[in-house]
């Protein structure tokens, strides 16, 4: 379907096998208030051709005394009486002074997912109507994915993201009617989009629209699968977000350092696929495993291949470096209740109960030692009420002085062993070097270490040394 785009919004469709005429009286679309401008001036007709790529081809016919002008690249073409001239989208047509049109061309390739019968032949009309064409499968020319109101999410959806192509329900393709008939612009794609049936995905409708850059969201990934039917499932997605894949083992073999590559995804073999177990994948996928296990990397499951193609990240899906386990337990010590997000630091809080068991540790064992149990009293009598308190008040001065002296004691031995303490570090020499926190490792933290020889109390944090990865390059995946 072609169409010509005026001014004020007007759109003029020719369809297939369809001409429109335009002029000052004797046409289609009326050109008037323009004296350069002929009763019959131009003839447009969109016809069938084999010769490119495209299955209709836009021919305009001069049939004014004044001419037609067409402007492609900025070189201005003037037709002569009765010249016909073949035009290609982005031309600008000029018919006398006034008027100018836009050549724009729509073509359809349109593929269905989870529609009805009644829906995909109405579906089916329409593309015939338009000069479209309805596909099964999905491919690089594709152009629209028409879904339900409600869908799933499907291969066909994640590879429609991938390639950055509209997603619209069949409610799209009626509104396009009204407006060919209407002669305005094409609805817009945001107001025909569908909703996500699974209840466990949370997503927004607007994370269907087209988006340039999942078109590179695998650039320079490269995707390992161990089962050859999940490597057909995906190799296209794949193909469509940037990235490169293969099917374990290949003919290049690809050592442990290859599959630890900064850019290697590996992919988890299929637990209910058992018939693609050969012997080198039983005997070799164990070994894969904990290799990944040593430098902190993990095997990536399959389903997150559309998820990450979804929400356009690798940050969380796709990323072996990515601890899902460490997440969902940071997510659960978070908790708002108010406006405000605070996150217990579990060491300070471990601190703090030790602190308050040392406070309450001191009154029982003063009351164990004297055996005396703290039990509710009741008085009938107010004279036995005052002896009773009397003989607390005296046991409680006695059980006080014991525990005082008992106190001071304890004092003495704590300083007695400091000044030992001090005395044996004095004797000690001081270490420097590379080894100066060995003295250290005894601590309950050894990760992070205040130096007490700097006056800012600067913190170190150990570092281990890091051996450079190798990148997977695109010939160590030959099949």
């Amino acid at each position: 379907m072609w169409c010509l785009k005026g001014d004020q919004d007007l759109c003029v469709y020719i369809l297939p096998n369809q001409k429109k005429s335009f002029g000052k009286s004797q046409s289609d679309i009326k050109l008037e208030g323009d004296a350069t401008v002929s009763g019959l001036h131009a003839v447009i007709s969109v016809e069938s051709t084999r010769e490119s790529d495209a299955q209709y081809k836009c021919v305009i016919s001069n049939v004014s005394k004044y001419g037609t002008v067409v402007v492609r690249d900025e070189e201005k073409k003037k037709l002569s009486a009765n010249e016909k001239f073949s035009l290609r989208p982005g031309d600008i047509v000029q018919f006398g002074q006034k008027y100018t049109f836009v050549a724009l061309c729509h073509l359809f390739v349109i593929v269905r997912s989870g529609l009805n019968e009644e829906d995909t032949e109405r579906l089916r009309d329409i593309a015939d109507y338009l000069g479209g064409r309805l596909s099964e499968t999905w491919d690089n020319s594709c152009t629209h994915l028409t879904v339900a109101e409600s869908v799933l999410f499907t291969t066909k959806l994640a590879c429609a993201l991938a390639s950055a192509k509209p997603i619209v329900t069949i409610m799209y393709w009626e509104a396009v009617n009204i407006a060919i008939k209407e002669s305005k612009e094409l609805p817009k794609i945001e107001d025909f989009l569908p909703r996500v049936k699974e209840e466990w995905l949370k997503v927004c409708s607007r994370l269907f629209l087209p988006n340039e850059k999942r078109k590179t969201l695998f650039k320079g990934l490269s995707f390992v699968h161990f089962c050859a039917k999940q490597y057909f499932t995906y190799a296209q997605l794949i193909t469509a977000a940037g990235g490169k894949s293969c099917v374990y083992p290949t003919k290049r073999p690809l050592t442990p350092r290859d599959l630890t590559a900064r850019n290697a995804i590996v992919i988890q073999q299929p637990a209910n696929d058992s018939s693609q177990l050969t012997q080198v994948i039983a005997v070799d996928y164990p070994i894969i495993y904990c290799k990944l296990q040593a430098v902190k990397r993990r095997i990536v499951s399959d389903t997150e291949i559309p998820l990450a193609i979804l929400y356009c990240t690798t940050k969380m899906y796709c990323n072996p470096k990515f601890d899902f386990a460490t997440f969902v337990k940071l997510k659960t010590q978070i908790f708002s209740p108010s406006d405000m997000i605070i996150v217990e630091d579990t060491q300070e809080v471990d601190n703090a109960a030790k602190k308050q068991i040392k406070r309450n540790t001191i009154p029982e064992t003063c009351d164990s030692q004297n055996n005396i149990v703290s039990t509710k009293m009741y008085f009938t009598d107010e004279s036995e009420q005052r002896d009773q308190q009397s003989q607390n008040s005296l046991k409680e001065s006695k059980l006080g002085s014991v525990c005082k002296s008992e106190r001071n004691q304890e004092n003495k031995k704590v300083k007695g062993n400091e000044i030992q303490k001090k005395d044996k570090r004095k004797e000690e020499p001081q270490r420097t070097g590379a080894n100066w926190y060995e003295r250290y490792l005894n601590q309950e933290f050894t990760n992070e270490i205040l130096r007490k020889d700097i006056p800012c109390g600067k913190r170190f944090t150990k570092k281990p040394i890091m051996i450079p990865e190798k990148i997977l390059k695109v010939d160590d995946f030959v099949l």
